[in-house]
């Protein structure tokens, strides 16, 4: 169960890192 927790969670934060990452790129052009 806490490996599948785990996975989760780091896909969720990547998933979350890419939309800020691109809201960012798209306030700087």
């Amino acid at each position: 169960m806490d490996k599948a927790l785990t996975k989760l969670g780091s896909f969720w934060v990547s998933k979350k890192a890419k939309e800020e990452f691109s809201n960012i790129t798209n306030d700087l052009s």
